[in-house]
């Protein structure tokens, strides 16, 4: 039997001008995401609207996970070399960046190629300190923020 409610935290608030309506925003526990999407019929679709109810729990009432602990977020420049590369190969920015150097980029796999042909490694992990390699994607990592400056 699938279940008919399930546990939410209340976490944002929209306007949608446009549309004249407002969005909500409920959290579940990732841990409980499948089940409160089953419990709401599935992913939304755009042709077919879901209705449901909703209704607050008094706090004393509401269960809740303990908090995860929060990670502290590095400066870019302090993480390694490698990591930076896969950060930027992912960042559409820096594929454009390629781009405008006359490479053929259309993902970040092919940004990975072209970062890895730039600086002559097999691997990213091969982008260390006080190598050729190294030396050369800070040189890239500086054209690019030159580039964004532009």
């Amino acid at each position: 039997m699938t279940a008919s409610a399930f546990q939410a935290a209340f976490a944002d608030f929209k306007l949608i001008r446009g549309r004249k309506v407002a969005q909500i925003v409920l959290e579940v526990a990732i841990e409980a995401a499948d089940a409160a999407l089953e419990t709401l019929g599935g992913v939304p679709r755009p042709d077919k609207e879901t209705w449901v109810g909703v209704a607050r729990i008094a706090p004393e009432r509401a269960s809740r996970a303990p908090p995860e602990p929060v990670k502290e977020r590095r400066k870019f420049a302090d993480l390694p070399m490698s990591q930076q590369a896969a950060l930027r190969c992912d960042d559409l920015d820096f594929r454009t960046f390629l781009r405008s150097k006359n490479a053929e980029i259309w993902d970040a796999n092919d940004a990975a190629n072209v970062v890895r042909d730039l600086l002559g490694v097999k691997s990213r992990a091969e982008i260390l300190p006080d190598t050729p390699a190294g030396r050369g994607w800070l040189e890239l990592e500086r054209q690019f923020q030159e580039w964004q400056r532009v």
